[in-house]
C-alpha cells in the first residue's frame, strides 16, 4: 500500500468503495468545505519552511 500522501484521489475513492473520484470529492466537500486537492495542500510544505512557533531551548538556535 502507498503511503497517505502519495494515493490519488481516485485511489482514495475507490478505496472507499465511490464509483468515481468526483462523487467521493463531492461528498468530501460537502462534509468538509473543502475540496480533496485545497485540504491536502494545506499539509504540503517545503522541506526548509518552519513548522510555526516552536519554543527552542536557551542555546539550540
Amino acid at each position: 500500500m502507498s503511503p497517505p500522501c502519495r494515493r490519488t484521489v481516485a485511489h482514495i475513492a475507490a478505496g472507499l468503495g465511490y464509483a468515481d473520484a468526483s462523487t467521493f470529492g463531492a461528498v468530501f466537500a460537502r462534509h468538509t468545505g473543502r475540496r480533496p486537492r485545497d485540504y491536502r495542500a494545506t499539509f504540503r510544505r517545503s522541506p526548509a519552511e518552519p513548522v510555526g512557533d516552536i519554543p527552542h531551548e536557551p542555546g539550540t538556535r
